[in-house]
């Protein structure tokens, strides 16, 4: 398959074009709430999309010249399924983060036929074979999977703490409280390999290949990917760095099960598994944590929490980070939102913080500022 084609079939897929508009419904979403709650957006750059277009065309190529060089191949009825639910996917996308659930939910299928074919084939009909073929490795899925979580941990490694979005809400002791989401959203169109020679009868110029006198044809497989952070009772560079983690030990754990599934396809369910079991540990555990350790980033009387930083200002200058407390500005000791803006207007062409981090730790920093409008500044605080 030539290079022309390959770019042909991705960027003919309409499910990857309709995960690019929602995403842009995201961000135009975003923007106007963070216009409501705080009465600036607090980041007007389009990075959703660019994030989008960029994973889903790098991790593309990635994928796809990895399940061809070593010549994966897909049932062709479970691709065609696949495709017809991605479509719901996306548009859940906009609410919960189910890209993980679903992948989980649609290889749980095939490595179920192929085990109970193992242990009891009596139990299945023989129209099972034509979604799941007799003779087909169940290594696929987990190759699928492997890919995956490297893409997921890839995307995370790029998390910046200017692409979180605030939550406040109000606390039970009258003080209002703020989470912190990250999520970035894309649609891998993944080249892949199905037996038959269907696609030739239907558009002549599809392009196909015979191997050991077999004929493949291509599809496009729509892996949903999301990179997923979420905030509340943890330093930021310590939440991301845990997420990242975790999908990079999942990437392992499933690189480990396709090598062993390679030449003991039967020992695909066992991993398939574990690996589940890894996945809901992995939320039960983080969520304990949470609620053991840490504290809230609670609206303070000692100073002023800054909640999300403006990028390209003087605040991310000075490495300020959501969830500072500020101290003192300018020389001056503050408890308020007031005092920290008449302490501003003392020297209107500079700012000097005294500043207290999540971890407590007090560190000083200073940045000109080039008009006299405390706004300027680049803080988003309580108010």
């Amino acid at each position: 398959m030539s290079i022309i084609e390959a770019i042909f079939l991705v960027v003919l897929q309409p499910i990857f074009w309709l995960g690019f508009l929602l995403v842009a419904g995201i961000h135009f979403k975003r923007v106007k709430s963070e216009r409501s709650h705080y009465h600036v957006a607090i980041n007007r750059d389009f990075y959703e999309g660019r994030h989008y277009l960029k994973n889903g065309i790098l991790f593309s190529v990635i994928g796809s010249a990895i399940l061809i060089a070593i010549g994966v191949v897909f049932p062709l009825y479970w691709v065609l399924i696949y495709e017809a639910t991605a479509f719901l996917v996306i548009l859940l996308e906009l609410v919960w983060d189910v890209s993980l659930f679903f992948l989980l939910v649609t290889c749980l299928l095939p490595i179920s036929i192929q085990a109970i074919r193992t242990l009891a084939p009596q139990l299945l009909s023989t129209q099972i074979d034509k979604i799941v073929p007799r003779d087909f490795n169940s290594a696929s899925f987990m190759l699928l999977c492997t890919l995956f979580f490297l893409f997921r941990w890839l995307m995370i490694r790029r998390f910046s703490p200017e692409f979180l979005v605030p939550q406040v809400r109000q606390g039970k002791r009258g003080r209002k409280l703020v989470s912190y989401t990250w999520k970035e959203f894309s649609v891998v169109p993944l080249i892949v390999l199905v037996p038959g020679s269907f696609s030739q009868e239907l558009v002549p110029f599809w392009p196909l290949i015979t191997f050991n006198g077999k004929h493949y044809a291509f599809l496009v497989l729509p892996l949903v990917l999301s990179g997923f952070v979420r905030i509340w009772r943890s330093s930021i560079r310590t939440g991301a760095a845990n997420e990242s983690l975790q999908a990079f030990r999942l990437f392992s754990f499933c690189l480990c099960g396709f090598i062993v599934t390679v030449f003991l396809p039967q020992t695909a369910a066992v991993f398939f598994a574990v690996l589940v079991l890894l996945v809901i540990l992995r939320f039960i555990q983080r969520y304990a944590k949470m609620k053991k350790k840490g504290k809230w980033y609670v609206e303070t009387y000692d100073g002023v929490r800054v909640i999300a930083i403006q990028p390209n200002t003087p605040a991310a200058k000075m490495n300020l980070e959501p969830g500072d407390i500020i101290l003192e500005c300018n020389g001056k000791t503050i408890a308020n939102e007031n005092e920290f803006y008449m302490a501003l207007k003392l020297v209107p062409t500079f700012c000097s913080l005294k500043v207290k981090t999540y971890e407590g730790e007090l560190k000083l920093t200073e940045s000109a500022v080039f008009t006299d409008s405390p706004h300027e500044l680049g803080l988003i605080l309580f108010h």
